[in-house]
């Protein structure tokens, strides 16, 4: 059975599978077998190649598998260039969104994209949308109106975007980071931006991705804004992205208990986090905590999937729901 298609999507098999299909077969396996996993280290290129050899005319195309062989032997296969990969996101970016997106889809894009991102890393599925429901309740807190309000729901769905340009083996590493590691992780502020700022519908989004590592005391990234220089925006998304980050699990370690991390946040006010956002997050109640901690299966409300709460009012095509509304 030549370069089959095993149990998805409709039980191709050999030339019947499109050429792009088998050629992007192959170039997964390859990619993952090439980076770090909570249960392996990455593979060596021999054990690749075996992989492949082994796979020719049963999971790949043999075809393919020549012509990557062949491309590897005579040293044509380019190596990962972070540069390059970051401009060809932000091309394919540019080619996949539209420059104007409708009431109607705008929610539905924000749902695909964060997503993506969540994908992109195992141990942090759902990330972005805990982010987004904390970050309006500190928004709603802090008294923000519904426009605003409309913008913090999209940015904090939105802040990681570039992290789709971070190599799956530091993200997914099983130990903490070396200064290296760290180094290929901070720009995903300015490479989310930046795919934000090339689409006009998403620009005002760019903000919260730049700045929502930056610290009180100057001495986050990317720029080392200090106090009231960083925006209102960036310090509900930092507090929030910290915390559910506290609150996770990760490669390198197990979450840690809802008091601990709040006594964290309350020992880095004025420090690592901006006081009217911390003040504002940890006045949230219990109850939200809970809920977000309880809440599995997403419901469809309006165009995009939210957890299963009342809806309290509508901003713009996208409602919030009041649960995550206190005061």
């Amino acid at each position: 059975m030549v370069g089959r298609e095993r149990l998805h999507p409709n039980g191709l098999t050999g030339h019947d599978i499109p050429l792009g299909a088998r050629i992007l077969r192959l170039a997964d396996t390859v990619s993952a077998l090439g980076e770090n996993r909570p249960h392996r280290p990455p593979c060596s290129f021999a054990e690749i190649r075996h992989v492949i050899e082994r796979g020719r005319a049963v999971e790949f195309g043999p075809d393919v598998v020549s012509a990557f062989l062949r491309l590897v032997d005579e040293r044509r296969m380019p190596e990962y260039h972070p540069p390059t990969f970051q401009r060809v996101l932000m091309e394919a970016c540019q080619e996949l969104i539209p420059t104007e997106i409708s009431p109607f889809s705008g929610d539905q894009v924000l749902e695909i994209l964060s997503t993506l991102i969540d994908a992109k890393d195992p141990y942090t599925t759902g990330h972005s949308r805990r982010v987004a429901i904390l970050s309006v309740a500190v928004g709603n807190q802090i008294g923000f109106d519904e426009d605003m309000l409309e913008t913090v729901w999209a940015a904090a769905y939105l802040h990681d975007l570039g992290k789709l340009s971070v190599p799956l083996r530091v993200l997914a590493k099983t130990t903490a980071l070396d200064e290296d590691e760290r180094e290929e992780i901070r720009p995903h502020t300015t490479v989310g931006a930046s795919i934000l700022e090339r689409i006009p519908s998403l620009q005002h989004l760019s903000t919260g991705a730049r700045y929502h590592h930056e610290r009180w005391d100057g001495l986050g990234y990317t720029e080392g804004l200090k106090g009231e220089h960083i925006p209102l925006l960036a310090q509900v998304l930092a507090v929030c992205d910290s915390y559910d980050a506290m609150t996770s699990n990760r490669a390198y370690r197990p979450s840690r208990d809802h008091d601990v991390a709040m006594q964290e946040i309350a020992q880095g006010t004025c420090v690592q986090f901006g006081p009217r956002a911390a003040a504002a997050f940890l006045s949230l109640p219990d109850h939200l905590f809970q809920s977000i901690r309880k809440a599995r299966a997403p419901v469809r409300v309006g165009a995009i999937e939210r957890s299963r709460f009342r809806p309290a009012f509508t901003v713009g095509s996208a409602v919030i729901e009041s649960q995550f509304l206190v005061g």
